[in-house]
Parts: structure tokens; sequence; C-alpha cells
């Protein structure tokens, strides 16, 4: 059957699993035990205080309310399906993209995805028309046809992801948008890749892990801090063994933007700001963790 002629709802076929990812199904750890080594590794750094059951807010966005280790180990249900993880992506001549959000990093990534050989721009989409238009104006002036177009209202993305001329999904949004755009993307048989964080409660998380896991769609969380030259090569140097065998590891993450924060023209409204009202203490966990979880194969 032809990619573009494919129902939108019907998952591409799937190259039997290789290499890494019969390993892990080999082993097949339980998430419980995954939990608890992560929660070893890190300690307190897992960053569990910005995830849980959650608490109403003023502006009606639940925020979450803090859970230790030990709690979201009790929480993670029983696994549905067999692992993604070590699961290749399918072999295509072109990856066609649909965007979903064109603030600051979406509209700067377009650059960067026209920029690789083999990717296509099929689609654009967000709720402020005049930043779709100047997106797909981009598209254009790369000399690739010109991309749709959604930006109808702010549930216009399901219609993207309906497409059937998309591989892959790329979220760039307000947090709270996350979650339901990644599980739209893979419900329409996407693989997707989402922003930080992924996610702002831990259910949510696990029913983004069940369903990627169900219908065979990668859900990857766009960790930038992972894939920088610096801890790119420490990652090299931890896998050669220059450091002998880890057994301690320590991140963090500095970065003050208050000023971007009350800039009115860096974000569209202030979706930024208000998480700062919901939650304290460090937001993005996983820009320390990440790195250091991929030095020690966690």
């Amino acid at each position: 059957m032809n990619d573009d002629a494919r129902p939108a709802s019907e998952p591409q076929d799937i190259p039997p699993h290789s290499g890494a990812a019969d390993e892990v199904n080999r082993q097949d750890p339980s998430r419980r035990s995954v939990l608890w080594t992560t929660a070893g590794v890190a300690g307190a750094g897992l960053g569990l205080g910005a995830l849980g059951a959650g608490t109403a807010s003023a502006a009606g966005v639940r925020a979450p309310e803090a859970v230790t280790a030990a709690e979201a180990v009790a929480a993670a249900p029983p696994r549905q399906g067999r692992t993604m993880a070590g699961v290749p992506f399918e072999r295509r001549s072109t990856v066609r993209v649909g965007i979903i959000g064109l603030g600051n990093r979406g509209d700067s990534m377009i650059d960067l995805f026209l920029a690789l050989p083999g990717v296509q721009v099929k689609a654009v989409c967000d709720t402020v028309r005049d930043k779709a238009e100047k997106a797909a104006k981009k598209v254009t002036a790369a000399g690739q046809p010109a991309p749709a177009i959604y930006a109808k209202d702010e549930h216009d993305y399901e219609n993207l992801c309906k497409r059937g001329d998309i591989d892959f999904v790329y979220v760039v949004t307000p947090w709270e948008l996350h979650f339901p755009m990644a599980k739209t993307a893979m419900l329409n048989g996407k693989h997707v890749g989402v922003e930080c964080p992924i996610a702002m409660r831990l259910e949510e998380l696990w029913q983004l892990v069940d369903l990627s896991e169900r219908t065979r769609r990668h859900c990857m969380q766009l960790e930038n801090c992972c894939y920088g030259k610096n801890e790119m090569r420490v990652l090299r140097m931890a896998h050669a063994g220059l450091f002998g065998e880890l057994q301690h590891g320590a991140g963090a993450y500095n970065h003050d933007l208050r000023e971007l924060m009350f800039d009115p023209d860096y974000y569209e409204g202030p979706w930024r700001r208000l998480w700062h009202t919901r939650l304290r203490g460090d937001l993005y966990p996983n820009h320390g963790f990440g790195p250091v979880a991929n030095y020690m194969d966690v």
C-alpha cells in the first residue's frame, strides 16, 4: 500500500525486533524494579516532586502534588505490552513531519528540519494563524511543497494527527498540552517527539508508556541536554570505560528565566510563568538527570 493511501489510524508495519530490543525483552525488567533502580541512582533528584495526582489551581489546570520514590513505585501499573526500548524506526527514504506549536522553539526547529536531507515538513499547526503562515513560508522558501496549515482552533492539531502522509509529529506547545497531543498522535499511528516535560502528572506518564507499547509507536521526550556536544563527549568516555565503573552520579540545572518570563514578546501569553506559581523547586529535573542516566545506562 502506498504510504499516502494508508489510513491515518493504521500504524505502519514494524520490522522484527533486533539487538538491543531483544535483550531488553529477554531481561523483561518490571516497572517497579526500573523505578527502584532509577531512584537508587538519582535519590531525591528524581524530580518526583513535580509529579503526582494533581490539585486544582486558580487557572483551572491541575497542579501536581509531590510524591516520594516509594509512592511512585507503588503506583506503577502492570505492564500491558512489550517495551519499545531498542525497537528501530521503520526505514524510510523520506521522513514526513507535522509540527504542532510554532512559538520560539517551534519556529527555530523548522529551520533544522528543513536543513536535514530526507525530511519533509507536511503540516504545521498553531492557534496563532500568523505564526503558522510564517512557518509555511519557510517551508516553501526551502523548496518544499507548501505544508497544510492547521490554525482553526485549539483542537485543530487533532486533524493534523489524522493525516495519512505524516510519519512523525513534533510537539512544542505549553506543558499542559504535551500529554493530550502525544496521545492523539500515537492513537493516529504516528511516532511522536515531545519537548520537555513530556507530561505533568505521573499517571499521564504511565498512560504514554502503555500507549506506546500498545500501538508500537515511539514516544520520545526531546531532552536536548542529553545531546549537546559536551554531554555526548562524556557519554562516549563513560561507555569507553575511562571513568571505570560508575557508582554515583549527580546532575543539576540552573537557568534564570525571570527576564524572559516577563517579556511580552518571548512567550505567547503567560503560560510559562503560571507554572512557577503552581510548582516549586526544579521544574526541569530531566535536564540534570537525563545525561547522568545515559552515562549510567539507567
